[in-house]
């Protein structure tokens, strides 16, 4: 007996989804297909691969091992899109640097979106966007009804509408979309769940796809998540780490944010702005000791990188364009171009040499990042899911290439990353830590995670609240006035008679803090600098 699911749908976010004609917009029954598929597979616990892959050809479909093949147990198309809307290219956005950030690839400094074609650079051309607020429906038709496939499909929606998006960027907060209603053969899905003719299709577990009135988020989607690991045992324990992105109980975290600190976040979108600009902050000149050993060996005649060396950067996916701000100067009889861009290559460990195809060196391909964010509003909620699934970003069989730009094979490092488990700590950093550096300037650089933009994060397994660190609270004014003054004082040295306004902030200080206090602080202070003034033949022109 067929049975059909209706999912009506609204865009959230601002939406890149094209087909082949990228300039065309498009929502693909392929593509959603796919973010069936990759949610499906993110939180299955089968312990091989061969296993994970026969049940995911039962269910979707596709070639099998032994070239049988088999076809997928539903089809899905789409229809009724309407109330499209398009930031296009050449126009202005407005969006905010969070979202320009995001946008990088197509969007200029000014927040402009790209011309079609870019006359300086034909292969970065502008597209369009889709507003927030374009409806779209999916229709799920299985040919048979089957109570395993069906919750299965339904759980790996849940997933996809809750952590994915569609289209270019999803997994930055591009593409969010949202349900508005969800009907089985006609049927209101909640309607179904105790109806005797639909109730042994939910036997296993299926999430609600509504949050109620009395949820907060982080509840919503914990009690989501819990039915579907309990579904497909996806907390088992695996005994090896997983080599493609999918949920390990043992280094994945999914995370809930929401009651944003800015004022201005009323809507997924705000959220989406949000979380772009720390990441940008974040990703900005850090990490710095990173940074400046890779600056180091390309700027002198090493051309390797220290055996310890560990590329963290790279967890945020491949590849990853370096563009060093100061030149190099005359290396290797020619002047070293400033830009590299950060990928893989194929190795041959016979020749100890990267493996080459019609004299060209063969790529190891993209990595995605492992972190995965989707924005949300339901109701007055507005929220951000983050997961961070983190596999292995290079192979056994492959070496870091920084590829200089334009190609410059003899200004090429390849190099071996130390050995280090899929745990993506710059990830985990860009997340938690609040970060603080000395540049070269001597200028104190601050970088704040993405939690420290929210007053509510919750981690879903376990289910806990977790408290951002508090700043150390402030010394009273007195400690500060005290340790400004010490600090001019270490300076006593090199105090010129010409440094009059050094002097006068001394004694501004000293007045403000003690007043006609003959404090002993305030009295060595006091001498020190009487000693000081002595020496420089200038005491008799200010008075305490």
């Amino acid at each position: 007996m067929p049975i059909k699911i209706t999912v009506r749908c609204k865009t959230v976010t601002p939406m890149l989804a094209s087909g082949a004609n990228q300039q065309e917009f498009e929502i693909r029954a392929s593509e959603i297909k796919y973010g069936l598929r990759f949610w499906w597979r993110a939180f299955q616990s089968f312990s091989t691969i061969e296993e994970l892959y026969k049940n995911e050809i039962d269910l979707f479909g596709g070639a099998s091992s032994d070239n049988t093949g088999r076809a997928s147990s539903f089809k899905l198309f789409i229809n009724n899109i309407n109330g499209l809307q398009f930031w296009n290219p050449g126009t202005q956005t407005n969006w905010g640097d969070g979202i320009n950030y995001i946008f990088f690839s197509i969007v200029d400094r000014q927040g402009m979106i790209k011309p079609p074609i870019d006359p300086k650079d034909p292969k970065k051309s502008g597209r369009k966007v889709a507003k927030p607020g374009a409806n779209f429906t999916i229709h799920i038709n299985f040919h048979q009804r089957n109570n395993e496939r069906f919750g299965d499909v339904l759980c790996s929606l849940w997933l996809f509408v809750n952590m994915g998006g569609i289209g270019g960027r999803t997994r930055r907060g591009a593409g969010s979309f949202e349900i508005t209603e969800l009907k089985i053969d006609d049927k209101i899905i909640d309607k179904c769940r105790n109806d005797s003719n639909y109730k042994e299709l939910f036997n296993k577990g299926i999430p609600s796809f509504e949050i109620s009135n009395d949820q907060s988020p982080a509840e919503f989607i914990r009690d989501g998540v819990n039915i579907i690991f309990r579904r497909w045992n996806t907390n088992a324990i695996r005994t090896k780490p997983v080599t493609y992105t999918a949920f390990d109980p043992n280094t994945s975290d999914i995370l809930v944010l929401y009651d944003a600190i800015a004022r201005n976040s009323n809507s997924a979108m705000d959220i989406m702005n949000i979380i772009g600009a720390k990441i940008g902050n974040y990703c900005d000149t850090y990490p710095y000791d990173e940074a400046c050993s890779m600056h180091k060996t390309l700027s002198t005649q090493v051309n390797s990188f220290p055996s310890d060396f560990f590329l963290n950067k790279v967890s945020k996916g491949l590849p990853i364009v370096y563009n060093f701000k100061e030149e190099f100067g005359n290396i290797r009889g020619q002047n070293l171009n400033a830009k590299y861009i950060a990928t893989t290559a194929l190795w041959d460990d016979k020749t100890d040499q990267p493996k080459k195809e019609k004299g060209d060196i063969k790529e190891g391909g993209r990595r995605s990042s492992p972190l995965i964010i989707s924005c949300h509003k339901k109701g007055d909620k507005s929220y951000a899911v983050i997961c961070f699934l983190p596999a292995p970003i290079i192979s056994n069989n492959e070496k870091f290439w920084l590829k200089s730009i334009p190609n410059k094979p003899e200004l090429d490092v390849f190099f071996n990353s130390s050995d280090k488990p899929p745990f993506a700590p710059f990830i985990n950093e860009m997340l938690y830590d609040k970060k603080t550096f000395k540049d070269r300037k001597g200028d104190e650089q601050i970088k704040s995670p993405i939690t420290s933009a929210f007053k509510k994060i919750y981690k879903i397994h376990p289910y806990k609240e977790i408290v951002n660190p508090t700043d150390p609270p402030q010394r009273p004014a007195q400690q500060v006035a005290k340790l400004k003054i010490s600090n001019w004082l270490s300076r006593a040295n090199s105090i010129k008679k010409e440094d009059s306004f050094i002097i006068k902030q001394i004694i501004q200080e000293i007045n403000k803090l003690f007043s006609d206090d003959k404090e002993q602080e305030s009295e060595e202070l006091k001498n020190t600098l009487e000693k000081k003034l002595n020496e420089l033949g200038i005491r008799k022109l200010y008075k305490f």
